[in-house]
Formats: C-alpha cells, sequence, structure tokens
C-alpha cells in the first residue's frame, strides 16, 4: 500500500536519532582521594561548601526536610518543586551513561570529593587491572572552569599523551565531548536549612579514549591553573563495550544473535538484551529481527540500518534498535438515500471505491477526510469514532482503529405549478408552465469559522513547565476552542515519557464571542513539565480546533521548539 510504505519510512526517520548507550562500567575507587564533603544529607552540616558562594549539592531528601519556601511552590506550605541528587548515590542507566555510584548517600555523613584550588596537587587512581574502551572521570568546577591534565598508565610500563581538559562550572553546560551525569539540580546552604530552586547545577562525565589492546593499571589526575577555581572529583570508571539490543513501537517482535557466546535473546519483554564484549577482539555479531503476529518490522535504527539481517562489531559501545509496527485500520461508511464521496488528506481514502486505508498506530498519524455530496444531494453529517457534526471536514488521529461515518441526504425536487386550461372550452394538449420556484430561505450554516491565533514558536524549556505556553485566539464567529499539545513518539522515548509513542503533554479548552481576543495558557502534565525543561532541545505539536454552533469546524496546526 503507497501510504503505508510512505509511513513506514516516516517511522524509520523518527526513530534514527536514538542516541546509543554507554558500556558497561567497572567503578575505579576514588574513596582513598576524598577530602571533604560537598553533599548536603539530612541533618548533616557539609564539611565545606561547593564554592565560596556558599552553596553546595543536596539529597532529595535533604531539600524535602527543608522548611524555607524557595523550593516550593506557593509558600512554606505549598508543594515540594525540588531537584537534588539521589538518595542512594546511584544514578540510573540513561541513553547517555551506564549505572554510576558514587561515595555518598542519606545517612553517611563522610567525605565524598577530592576538592582542591592548588595548581599542581594531583591524584592517582588505581584502575582493575582490565581493558576498557574508554574511562569516564566525574566531576565539575565551582568558582569558574578548572583545567586538569590527564595520564593514563598502562601494565606494559607505557604511558599514553598527557591530555588537557577543561571542566565546566557546575552552572554551566559541560564541555564539549562531555556529558551531564545530573544537571538542572536546586542546591542548598551548607547547613542544609535553606534550598535554593535555581533548576542548574551539575555533575558532569568526561570520557578519555583508552587504548584497548592494552591493559590499564592507574589514571593520574592533576589540576592545571591557578585561577583560583575549585576542582571536584567524585568518582570514575571504565568501560568495557556493550551491544544492546532494543525494541521499539507498538508493535512486538524478536531479536536474536547468530553467535553462540554470548548470545542476544530479546523480545518486547525483556529478555538477553545486551552483552559486552572486550574491546580489540574483532567480533562481528548477526542480529536477525522477527515481528510477532499482528505486527509487522519497520526496520533498524542506531548501529543497524535497512529492513533485512543486520551485522555489526561491537569494537564500542552500540545500540541497535527494531522497531515493530503496528498497523491499524481507518474504515469509512457512507450512509443515507443521497449519494456523495469521502476523500482523505494525505491520499488513501477514495469512497466511492476504496473505503478502508491501513496506518501504523506508531505515528499517530491525522489523517483528514472530506465530505462532498453529489449535485442531488447534501451532506448531513458524521457519525462513528472521533468524528461529529455537519462540518464537511474532519480529522481523526490514528494511533488506534477508527470507523467513521458520513451521511448523504437527498435534496428534495423542486416544486412544480402547472396552469389550468382555456376556460373556452379549448381542449387542446395542455403544456406545463414555467416552474415556480420556492422562495428563497438561507438554508443551513455550512461555513466553518475563521481562526486567528498568536503562539510563540521559541520559548525557554524551563519557563515551559514553570508557566505554561501562553496562547491567544480570535474566532470569526461565535466558537469552542480545543487544543492539544503532542511530542513526537522519538522524543517522547528519548525523555521517558513513553515507549515511542506519541504522547499528549497539555491539553485545553476556551469559548470565545465573534471577534473576541481570548488568551489560553496550555500548562504542561507535571511528569512532561519535570522532563521537559531539562531537555536540551525539544519539538511541540500544537492542534487547534474550533467548532461553531452549527458543527462546523477548523483546525489549525502550529510548532513550538522548546530550548534549555
Amino acid at each position: 500500500m503507497p501510504l503505508l510504505a510512505r509511513t513506514l519510512v516516516a517511522a524509520l526517520l523518527l526513530a534514527s536519532a536514538a542516541p546509543a548507550t554507554a558500556g558497561a562500567a567497572t567503578p575505579f575507587d576514588v574513596a582513598p582521594h576524598f577530602t571533604d564533603d560537598v553533599v548536603v544529607n539530612t541533618g548533616d552540616a557539609t564539611q565545606s561548601p561547593a564554592d565560596v558562594g556558599a552553596t553546595s549539592y543536596a539529597t532529595t531528601a535533604a531539600m524535602a526536610a527543608a522548611t524555607t519556601e524557595e523550593c516550593r511552590n506557593g509558600g512554606p506550605d505549598g508543594p515540594l518543586d525540588i531537584d537534588g541528587l539521589p538518595d542512594n548515590g546511584l544514578f540510573a542507566l540513561t541513553d547517555v551513561h551506564p549505572a554510576v555510584q558514587l561515595g555518598f548517600a542519606e545517612g553517611n555523613n563522610g567525605s565524598n570529593v577530592w576538592r582542591t584550588s592548588v595548581d599542581g596537587e594531583n591524584r592517582t587512581i588505581e584502575a582493575p587491572d582490565q581493558r576498557y574502551s574508554r574511562v569516564v572521570l566525574l566531576v565539575a568546577s565551582a568558582q569558574g572552569e578548572s583545567s586538569i591534565d590527564v595520564t593514563l598508565s598502562y601494565s606494559d610500563a607505557t604511558s599514553g599523551s598527557v591530555l588537557n581538559i577543561p571542566v565546566s562550572d557546575w552552572f554551566t553546560d559541560p564541555a564539549v565531548g562531555a556529558y551531564s551525569l545530573i544537571d538542572g539540580m536546586d542546591r542548598m546552604d551548607p547547613a542544609g536549612t535553606q534550598c535554593f530552586d535555581v533548576d542548574d547545577g551539575a555533575i558532569f562525565g568526561y570520557p578519555i579514549e583508552v587504548n584497548p589492546t592494552k591493559t590499564l593499571t592507574s589514571i593520574n589526575v592533576e589540576k592545571d591553573d591557578a585561577s583560583g577555581s575549585f576542582l571536584l572529583l567524585f568518582g570514575a570508571i571504565g568501560e568495557k563495550p556493550e551491544l544492546t539490543v532494543d525494541t521499539a513501537g507498538l508493535g512486538t517482535g524478536a531479536v536474536v544473535s547468530g553467535e553462540a557466546t554470548p548470545f542476544i535473546d530479546c523480545d518486547s519483554d525483556g529478555g538477553d538484551c545486551t552483552q559486552a564484549w572486550d574491546p580489540g577482539e574483532g567480533t562481528t555479531v548477526t542480529l536477525t529481527a522477527t515481528p510477532d503476529t499482528g505486527s509487522v518490522f519497520l526496520g533498524w535504527s542506531g548501529a543497524c540500518t535497512g529492513t533485512g539481517q543486520c551485522e555489526v562489531t561491537p569494537d564500542r559501545e552500540r545500540l541497535a534498535t527494531a522497531h515493530f509496527g503496528q498497523p491499524v485500520e481507518l474504515d469509512v461508511t457512507r450512509e443515507g438515500e443521497g449519494s456523495g464521496v469521502v476523500t482523505s488528506a494525505p491520499d488513501g481514502i477514495d469512497c466511492g471505491s476504496d473505503c478502508t486505508q491501513e496506518y501504523l498506530a506508531d505515528l499517530g498519524q491525522e489523517v483528514e477526510l472530506t465530505a462532498t455530496a453529489a449535485s442531488d444531494s447534501r451532506f448531513a453529517g458524521w457519525s462513528g469514532d472521533q468524528c461529529s457534526g455537519t462540518s464537511r471536514t474532519c480529522v481523526v488521529t490514528m494511533d488506534e482503529a477508527v470507523s467513521v461515518t458520513a451521511t448523504f441526504a437527498k435534496r428534495p425536487p423542486p416544486d412544480a405549478d402547472v396552469p389550468p386550461g382555456d376556460e373556452s372550452g379549448d381542449d387542446s394538449e395542455l403544456l406545463p408552465g414555467p416552474p415556480v420556484l420556492p422562495p428563497p430561505s438561507a438554508g443551513p450554516d455550512l461555513t466553518a469559522p475563521r481562526l486567528d491565533v498568536t503562539l510563540a514558536r521559541r520559548v525557554p524549556g524551563a519557563r515551559a513547565a514553570r508557566s505554561g505556553l501562553p496562547l491567544s485566539f480570535t474566532c470569526s464567529e461565535a466558537c469552542t476552542l480545543t487544543v492539544r499539545v503532542r511530542l513526537a513518539g522519538a522524543a517522547a522515548k528519548r525523555l521517558r515519557l513513553s515507549r515511542g509513542r506519541a504522547v499528549t503533554v497539555a491539553k485545553a479548552s476556551a469559548t470565545g464571542a465573534a471577534g473576541q481576543a481570548k488568551t489560553v495558557r496550555l500548562r504542561l502534565t507535571r511528569r512532561a513539565a519535570r522532563r521537559l525543561k531539562r531537555a536540551r532541545r525539544a519539538t511541540l505539536s500544537v492542534i487547534l480546533t474550533a467548532v461553531d454552533a452549527a458543527g462546523n469546524q477548523t483546525v489549525v496546526r502550529r510548532t513550538v521548539t522548546l530550548r534549555r
């Protein structure tokens, strides 16, 4: 089917930007080098603040215990709005980094960081004797950017080149090539009594490439600036490359590898989906995807492409995602004594003759149906799923099977008035006179309202999360406006709002008189707000539907880009 083929390609394009996961992590023992406590626990006054401005990191529990109103909405008794460190010091696996355990936790009031402002001061971190694809230093800087020199040493008594690395201030973005282990945090005073709602602050991961053919033994880290900034070293890990298989989409299926050891056997419910390899072995893994009954295999993204078997070399962290779609059917039925056709945009329905079309539920594609009556008929209205009223157009969202009925009625024939015969008795054939038409009438209102919309195209994510999206609209006649704000499936999955399905993140409704300008504030759901305020970039689709008293509707679409 041409339309289904096009939607399959669109699905792959949406998913192709899926980021690679980090490799299997081996923690290095940094605790012998810890000098300070910069993380506030419940009831714990830190040994030293992170910066000279007397602010510190804090666990979520410590922030929740604060009595000041800065981290609460609406005053001291309002709901909490906090972003702290995980209470157990464990940062869960994400698309960016592996699971990482740092040296702090609730109830542990000891030192948890090497903190220094001294140019030339250094520490040597012993590494478990293994081969790695890279190591990651978990660091931040306070009072401005720091600079460090890093030297890797191997078991054959050789050393890598000295690497000079800039470490970003904890209230800025990470340097190029680094990532945020956590970002958008609030902070506290060292005494643990006052919380500051700043939605900033971070701990960064700085990856360093390692020679994968050699066994790493140690890492030397030296502060290399006299700027007065404070280097904060929280930990270090070594990573081996992993091949991870994931499944995406509303369909289901399984992926298996052709190699006996290690073996990938992953389906939509889990299984053996991740295996680690020693770097430098040159292993090639063949992956085969098989859809379950009722699903279709759409293709690969990430480390694999195309729609057939995939061969991938796990010489570094690799993520291969198999996309399984769920076809759903749009079924259009015509009823009534009249006649007409229903067509769709995009093409696919031409009913008439072609009244059924398959779409991918994964895309949540919007299809506009248009009813056109024959010359001797009129369109009487819609019924069924998602369609109602007498407007000729209706928009359906194909995230599930949809059945729609269009009713066409016959127009009544015009009345005829035949003149009487000649009173003189002439019995010649009577000829019909001209038809007498009924007086003109206003008829049904078939004109959709005109909808003018004002909506910012770019909005800071933190502002949208806090205050919503302001929208103003004007209808040409009295109307009811409904608004849905949607996030595409790939973005929703990246932000952990769904497994790959488009989601609604805000909705609202309002009424307006003819020509009256009204303002609506689109408030994000609480879960979406927490995710989107930290996103570097996210594009939202805004669908506005205005309906007048006669049921005629106008649909307007806008996009809004959220930026950090």
